[in-house]
């Protein structure tokens, strides 16, 4: 869903968009919704976040929403981000908030006390899923991971809406969340927004 609807929306104030999705589902189906748009230009990539198929320094914003969760070499793939940017480019990345009661993956209540050994087995074995590979960061984990690649840093915290909470229970907790204030104190999620230095001091983006 992000995937589709953040290409959208960018589209929409630059000149040229690319997708970028590991999945050729999301692609085609991201294909199918542009071809109902007018006059938007829009590309789409099929390929590995950590592997980035550009050249250095071409790309004047690059987003990513929900994905440095789902990914093994999380390093890896802010070094390539942070190459693929221009000089004073722009990084805005959304992740959930790992101290959440409520992984809105899986649904899982207080995940955070569960062996990620039984969180396996509940998603292959439940949800059906072919394998589980989510980590959930902390602000203060992605602010780290990100931290030796780029400049400026401006974080907000970021509650989504209901309609993305898994089940009735879930929801009515979100709720309670939210008439007492506690999403405040602890979001869904953040959002980091990023530049690139002016001179590149770049890590070695090597695996």
């Amino acid at each position: 869903m992000w995937f589709r609807v953040i290409t959208l929306i960018f589209s929409e104030y630059f000149s040229e968009t690319i997708g970028f999705d590991v999945s050729e589902k999301n692609a085609l189906r991201a294909k199918e919704l542009f071809k109902k748009g007018k006059s938007i230009q829009a590309h789409f990539i099929i390929g590995d976040a950590c592997t980035l198929p550009f050249k250095e320094q071409i790309f004047d914003v690059v987003s990513a929403f929900s994905l440095i969760e789902h990914l093994v070499r999380k390093e890896k793939f802010v070094s390539e981000v942070s190459r693929i940017l221009k000089k004073r480019g722009v990084f805005i990345m959304q992740f959930p908030n790992a101290a959440f009661p409520i992984d809105l993956h899986t649904g899982i209540f207080l995940p955070q006390i569960i062996p990620r050994v039984l969180v396996e087995v509940y998603c292959k074995k439940i949800l059906k899923w072919d394998s589980y590979h989510i980590k959930n960061l902390t602000n203060k984990e992605t602010l780290r991971i990100s931290k030796p690649f780029f400049g400026t840093f401006m974080q907000i915290k970021m509650n989504y809406s209901e309609d993305v909470i898994p089940t009735k229970f879930f929801r009515l907790l979100y709720n309670i969340f939210k008439k007492f204030r506690f999403l405040e104190i602890c979001p869904l999620g953040y959002l980091i927004i990023c530049t690139n230095p002016i001179v590149s001091t770049l890590p070695s983006s090597s695996p």
